[in-house]
């Protein structure tokens, strides 16, 4: 009895239920499972509501969820309730080179944090070296996890990371190795089941890409697993089952089918369930069923080319000329600009430090396909020229286009990357012969 009392008051003295909560929250952290951490910090918030370590932990999640803007105000509200500035200072550091930020000063301490080999070095390094391949600077991201990888060979981020890029490069045979090496040493780990399901989809094989997704069809990711299923169903032939998928996902709407998505790593700018569902509709020739369908696609993301090359089409049969032919004149110029991103990929892989190019096609990608891959070659060109000019007038002008009056997380963030390549332009303009 007199032992089980000590261990009672040692477990109530270190938090009870609730510190067993963040404790175990902070070791899914540090495994990198933000679905288990949510769970944990959730009980953790039941009981105590919002405390530092609460919403220092939140904090961390939300970065590696990529979701920055709530990360902004966890961080807000842990430095409110005393939480070491350095700590929140620190998932700062590693929000912002986790998305090519990366600076002398914030690569010098990245550098160091790794050296040091802190139980968060795995979290470190996932973070650089996704921001070193976002800036393509893919010897250097390899470099840095083969070094980790001899530290840490049962990680499966190593694998997983080294697929990402070999599938930039389309080097897929090798990429489909990767995932399913990160899969054999944690078979849990959705992210690369669902990347090893893509390439086995995109092989033609969509009967092994449905095994694979089949084991994952639970918990948050199941509308983006369940809107992947009917795709795939859809390449076998079974177009009742792909129907009745795609439907039940979309019943669910978009917002809940993003928060899916953010599981498996992707963050979708179209509406997919919704989009391949019109054009589902469309080939069965359900032409009513198929405009409500692309109209929710459409109303999401108006880029969605997918949709909009079968929205023309649903407009002309149910005798909607005059809309038809608007959009009809908008694909063939969407078409006519596409056609030069083979010459740009062309220039780009002849030349890798053509930043004129890299510039370019994220114009015609940003405008015409998607804003988040656009902005992806524009940030691109600064990685290869930190003085290109252009690069950095379309995203100050894009910043600055996001701002609105009012002083929300949100605005504060676009607010200062927009004054950030400002300061960038003004100093290039003020040097001779700066231009590039």
């Amino acid at each position: 009895m007199g032992l089980l009392a000590l261990m009672l008051a040692v477990f109530f003295y270190r938090g009870g239920i609730s510190g067993f909560a963040l404790s175990m929250a902070s070791n899914a952290l540090l495994s990198r499972d933000t679905t288990k951490a949510d769970r944990w910090l959730t009980v953790a918030q039941r009981l105590s509501g919002s405390t530092p370590q609460v919403e220092y932990l939140l904090a961390k999640k939300t970065r590696m969820d990529r979701s920055f803007v709530d990360m902004t105000s966890h961080l807000k509200a842990a430095l409110k309730q005393g939480v070491d500035p350095d700590l929140l200072e620190k998932e700062q550091v590693l929000a912002n080179v986790s998305l090519g930020e990366i600076d002398s000063l914030s690569e010098s301490r990245v550098k160091r944090w790794i050296a040091e080999k802190g139980p968060d070095v795995g979290d470190v390094v996932d973070a650089y070296a996704n921001g070193l391949a976002t800036l393509s600077r893919f010897e250097d991201a390899s470099s840095l996890l083969e070094a980790y990888e001899r530290d840490f060979p049962g990680d499966p981020m190593v694998n997983y990371r080294f697929g990402i890029m070999n599938e930039h490069i389309r080097g897929n045979e090798k990429a489909e190795k990767e995932y399913a090496t990160a899969l054999f040493k944690d078979p849990k780990h959705v992210q690369a089941a669902w990347r090893l399901a893509r390439i086995k989809s995109g092989k033609n094989n969509p009967e092994e890409a449905i095994k694979i997704l089949l084991k994952f069809d639970n918990g948050k990711q199941s509308l983006a697993i369940k809107t992947f299923l009917a795709a795939c169903y859809l390449q076998t032939g079974d177009l009742d089952k792909s129907r009745a998928l795609f439907q039940a996902v979309v019943e669910k709407g978009h917002a809940a089918c993003q928060e899916s998505y953010k599981v498996v790593d992707e963050v979708p700018e179209r509406f997919l369930a919704a989009s391949d569902l019109g054009v589902l509709e469309v080939k069965l020739g359900n032409w009513e069923e198929a405009k409500k369908y692309l109209d929710m696609a459409l109303k999401e993301n108006p880029r969605d080319f997918v949709a909009r090359n079968s929205y023309g089409q649903v407009l002309r049969r149910l005798g909607l000329e005059e809309q038809s032919g608007i959009e009809f004149a908008r694909i063939k110029e969407e078409r006519a600009e596409f056609d030069k991103i083979t010459v740009l990929r062309d220039r780009i892989n002849q030349n890798q430090s053509d930043t004129a190019a890299r510039v370019q096609m994220g114009k015609i990608l940003f405008k015409y396909e998607s804003e988040r891959f656009g902005l992806f070659w524009i940030r691109g060109a600064l990685a290869y020229d930190p003085n290109c000019q252009e690069a950095h007038q379309f995203l100050a002008e894009y910043y600055e286009s996001k701002c609105d009056d009012t002083n929300s997380r949100e605005n504060e963030m676009f607010r200062a990357k927009a004054a950030y390549h400002r300061s960038q332009l003004k100093t290039l303009e003020a040097e001779p012969n700066s231009a590039s």
